[in-house]
């Protein structure tokens, strides 16, 4: 309530100081012609890549300024292994080499006479020890016969100086019914919160896409971590099938550079409805600048390794249907 009030207070007294602003005047030639390079790099996956250029917030497009007509090749810890290709279908350019652990990719081109580089290094994979399931409910979270899903995950974080990671769970099955992630009750998790409230007050641990972690506070240690699924059963509405129940968790182990990039992805979202995210839809505040890796250019290019599991949660933890 303070905030939105805070919020209140801040648009009232701006009105009376109203000015036109030419948003032209603001436009940069030179940043229209930033290349943007972003390529994720993972063994279980051949290297492909985007290219595209930046547009101006109020520019209105219906489709992304790919550039088609780049050379881009592949190095493994220095060494050329291969060229991308344009696919116009998929709109990216694609190889069929797969990097290796351990090994440091470059990704460099040449557009408008200028290099356009990244590096990253794919990490060493991490693995999905064990995972468990508890059902409780009903309980009373939104409606009165709500359901929570405990999931307990655990994995052996390396004893290195810094480590970092990514965590998803979804349904097997497309289109399948998925309740409420919650993250808010794990540890990391709350680290995470923690690094991001310092630029996005207020942002709660949420997203139906995953979460990046570090392992600040677990360094070295056999950790598991406590992720939920809280289901709603609002009046009239079905739990999910026996079918619908299954979960696949995947474990990412990244790099530095990703974490960053994610986090600062995060620390940018505008309908977040923490007091950052509310003063950068008004206009009020700066944005914060995305992380990049990409030298000559914009973008990321991002090393990951993955560990997968899929779960069984009838089998594991019950049918709603017995």
């Amino acid at each position: 309530m303070r905030k939105s009030y805070f919020l209140l207070c801040l648009t009232l007294a701006l009105t009376a100081c109203e000015r036109d602003i030419n948003l032209e005047d603001y436009r940069s030639i030179e940043g229209s012609d930033l290349l943007t390079l972003n390529a994720v790099v993972r063994p279980d996956s051949t290297v492909s890549a985007t290219a595209s250029l930046p547009y101006f917030f109020s520019d209105e497009i219906s489709a992304p300024r790919r550039v088609d007509s780049l050379s881009i090749s592949v190095l493994a810890d220095g060494n050329p292994v291969t060229t991308l290709n344009y696919n116009a279908e998929s709109g990216r350019y694609e190889s069929n080499f797969r990097p290796q652990p351990g090994s440091v990719i470059t990704l460099r081109t040449t557009y408008k006479g200028h290099t356009v580089e990244g590096t990253d290094t794919v990490p060493r994979p991490v693995t999905i020890e064990n995972i468990s399931v508890e059902r409780s409910g009903p309980i009373h979270v939104y409606y009165e016969n709500d359901w929570i899903l405990t999931y307990r995950i655990t994995f052996t974080d390396a004893p290195e100086s810094n480590n970092y990671y990514f965590l998803e769970y979804s349904p097997l099955m497309p289109l399948a019914l998925m309740g409420e992630r919650d993250y808010s009750q794990e540890y990391v998790f709350q680290q995470l919160a923690r690094q991001i409230n310092t630029s996005l007050p207020g942002w709660e641990p949420y997203s139906s896409r995953g979460l990046p972690f570090s392992d600040q506070g677990i360094n070295g240690q056999r950790h598991t971590l406590v992720v939920r699924e809280i289901l709603q059963r609002s009046p009239g509405s079905s739990l999910p099938t026996d079918e619908e129940l299954q979960r696949r968790f995947r474990l990412f182990a990244i790099t530095s550079g990703h974490y960053r990039y994610l986090v600062s992805i995060i620390s940018n979202q505008s309908d977040d409805s923490g007091l950052h995210g509310g003063l950068i839809d008004m206009g009020l505040t700066e944005p914060l600048k995305i992380y990049s890796n990409v030298s000559g250019g914009t973008g990321i290019v991002a090393g990951c390794t993955l560990s997968e599991q899929v779960v069984d949660v009838a089998a594991a933890a019950g049918s709603f249907y017995p």
